[in-house]
C-alpha cells in the first residue's frame, strides 16, 4: 500500500463515522403484498408510530449525516426505527 500524503492523513483524522440502524427490511416485501412474519408484527406493535418505515425515511437520515448540517454529530448510532 502506498504511503498516505499529509492531506490524506488529515482527511482520515477528521472523518466522522455514524451508523444508521433501520428497524426492519420488511417494508419492500409488505409493499409487494407479502405477509409480515410474527417478529416484524411484534416490532411494529412496539414502535411509537405503529407502522413500517419507508425506505426514503431511512435514506433521509443517511442524507442528513452526509450533509454539513450534521457537522456536530460524531460517532453516533441513530436508530431509524419509528
Amino acid at each position: 500500500m502506498a504511503a498516505l500524503t499529509t492531506r490524506e492523513r488529515q482527511e482520515i483524522d477528521h472523518a466522522n463515522v455514524e451508523t444508521v440502524l433501520p428497524l426492519s427490511q420488511a417494508h419492500q416485501a409488505y409493499e409487494q403484498g407479502l405477509r409480515l412474519d410474527a417478529q416484524d408484527v411484534a416490532r411494529i406493535s412496539r414502535s411509537p408510530v405503529k407502522r413500517l418505515g419507508r425506505p426514503e425515511e431511512v435514506a433521509n437520515v443517511a442524507l442528513f449525516l452526509a450533509s454539513d448540517d450534521s457537522s456536530f454529530v460524531v460517532g453516533a448510532e441513530i436508530a431509524a426505527d419509528g
